[in-house]
Parts: structure tokens; C-alpha cells; sequence
């Protein structure tokens, strides 16, 4: 379909009005790939309740398709709700089992829910298939840190660091923050 054709090229450029404009000019609401797309849409506009609401329907329809549960589970992850998260994850990765999305938002939930040493494991699957993730290694280090293994904290917080985009700030504030913090616990002042 046309309409969704040109509504998928302005979500993936970020102009999610527009791509809701197009969206509106389809014929048929209930439609798999309009779901989709809504879900998307909403999901980027932040309106997580209205994308859940299309998710759900979405996984009603067909409950073994990974990618409707990751994006179900990483709404969940930003509204705060771990647990639901880490259930949605676990959907997704018991039919998909080493899907990266699946296992970073487990491990995200686990490690939000104050469960490092499970959420270590994940963060690990998750870097055997995306190795040098500056992210999953600063998390790890933030893992480490709770376990109060210091040492690999500050082994994994410097590679993280290594691996780090320059101009990705928060990354780096959340690293820097870490590794300060790290290297204190070490009497490592100097550094």
C-alpha cells in the first residue's frame, strides 16, 4: 500500500506527524502492517499507551512474531515497569532465543530491578552477538559495581569508554560518573 509505503519512509526520518498523516489515509484500521506501523509511530511520539494498545492486538493476532514483544518490552522498559519487561523479554527470546533486542531489554530490566548477577549473563549473550557495545559494557560495569567487584568494574567501565562514541554525552557522563566513583572505592585518586 502506498499510503503505508510513504508513512514507513517519514517514520524512519523521524517526521512521525506526517507519517500518522499518511497513516490516515488507509482504508482499513485493523490491517497488520497499518498495526505496525501505528505501534512505531506511537512508540516514537511517545505515546506508549496507544502503541501498547496496537501491540497488543498486534500479539493477539499472532503471539510468535519476537519483534511485536521487544517492541512491547522496551515500552515497558521506559515506562518503568521491569517486571512486565522482563516477561515480554522472555516471550521474545523463547522464540527467538539469541535476538539481541530480546536480551538487552532482559538484561536492562534485570539490572533495573537490582538483579546484576542475572542481568551480567544477559549483558554477556548479548556482547557475544554485538561485540564493542559501549552501552551493554558501561551497564555491565554498573553490574560489577553493585556486586561491589571493583576490579572488573573498572575493567569493563574503561573498555566501555574505549568503545564509546565521542559525541554520545550521556554515555560518557554515565561512564565518567561510574569510573569516578570506581577508582575512588580503589584509592585510585590520581586517576
Amino acid at each position: 500500500n502506498f499510503c503505508l509505503d510513504v508513512g514507513a519512509l517519514y517514520v524512519d526520518y523521524g517526521y512521525s506527524d506526517l507519517a500518522l498523516d499518511w497513516l490516515e489515509r488507509t482504508n482499513d484500521p485493523e490491517d497488520i502492517e497499518r498495526l505496525e506501523l501505528t505501534a512505531r509511530i506511537y512508540c516514537n511520539m511517545g505515546e506508549y499507551e496507544k502503541a501498547t494498545e496496537c501491540l497488543e492486538k498486534l500479539i493477539d493476532n499472532n503471539p510468535f512474531v519476537s519483534r511485536y514483544w521487544n517492541m512491547l518490552a522496551l515500552i515497558q522498559l521506559c515506562n518503568g515497569e521491569y517486571p512486565e519487561c522482563k516477561s515480554s523479554a522472555e516471550y521474545s527470546l523463547a522464540i527467538t532465543p539469541e535476538n539481541t533486542d530480546g536480551l538487552w531489554c532482559k538484561a536492562k530490566a534485570l539490572l533495573s530491578m537490582n538483579e546484576p548477577g542475572e542481568a551480567l549473563k544477559h549483558y554477556r549473550r548479548f556482547l557475544e552477538r554485538m561485540p564493542e557495545n559501549a552501552r551493554a559494557e558501561a551497564d555491565m560495569g554498573t553490574c560489577y559495581l553493585q556486586l561491589a567487584d571493583l576490579d572488573k568494574a573498572r575493567d569493563m567501565l574503561e573498555r566501555a569508554e574505549g568503545h564509546c562514541d565521542l559525541g554520545d554525552n550521556i554515555l560518557l557522563i554515565q561512564i565518567y560518573d561510574d569510573l569516578a566513583y570506581t577508582y575512588s572505592c580503589l584509592k585510585q585518586l590520581d586517576k
